[in-house]
């Protein structure tokens, strides 16, 4: 019996010094090494990749769910709009206000979003590789008011925005947006938009 005691707390006592559990590679926080600083250049697309050879502008509105699945007007999450410049470097910003549930609104005030391009990132899913895809990241500060509407109690939420996706060769863009308070728990929305001219 104590041998198994001392066995039990063995396995508490080391599963609690281990190390820390590897998140989703794929969570947008996990890959901010992808995101170059001001003063570094950016990577350009690679030959299979869709060139940059103008500033290309972006709108579109957010939903929750896979496409296809729920009814985009229905569950909108505001409007996100987003430049990518021919040197690789992405600018954006998001404005929503939306009811999640009946008794709460959220008004994002402030989403603004920066990053860039990055060709060495190749996209796959079950039907392999495609390395024509240009994936890209951005990141940036979110503040949104919260309001109780039965209470009226009106209260500010901060956080971050990421903005990931990938742009094909006639430049439509599949792409999420993910808010975060804390790197742990997030909501997803995705987005798809072509170039607005």
């Amino acid at each position: 019996m104590l041998l198994l005691t001392f066995v039990i707390v063995a396995v508490i006592w080391l599963g609690l010094l281990g190390p820390e559990p590897i998140g989703d590679p794929n969570l947008p926080w996990n890959q901010e090494e992808r995101l170059v600083e001001a003063d570094e250049p950016v990577l350009p697309p690679t030959e299979e990749q869709p060139k940059l050879t103008r500033f290309l502008e972006f709108a579109a509105i957010p939903f929750r769910g896979e496409p296809g699945e729920v009814d985009a007007f229905s569950d909108s999450r505001g409007r996100i709009e987003m430049t990518i410049s021919p040197d690789g470097r992405i600018k954006g910003g998001w404005s929503a206000d939306y009811n999640p549930t009946d008794e709460v609104n959220y008004s994002v005030i402030g989403a603004g979003f920066s990053g860039n391009i990055d060709s060495s990132n190749v996209y796959s899913d079950e039907n392999g590789q495609d390395p024509s895809r240009l994936y890209f990241i951005a990141k940036g500060q979110l503040s949104i008011l919260k309001t109780n509407l039965k209470s009226n109690r009106v209260s500010r939420l901060g956080g971050y925005i990421y903005v990931t996706g990938w742009l094909d060769h006639q430049y439509n863009i599949v792409g999420d947006l993910t808010v975060t308070s804390d790197k742990r728990t997030y909501q997803f929305f995705l987005w798809t938009a072509g170039p607005l001219h």
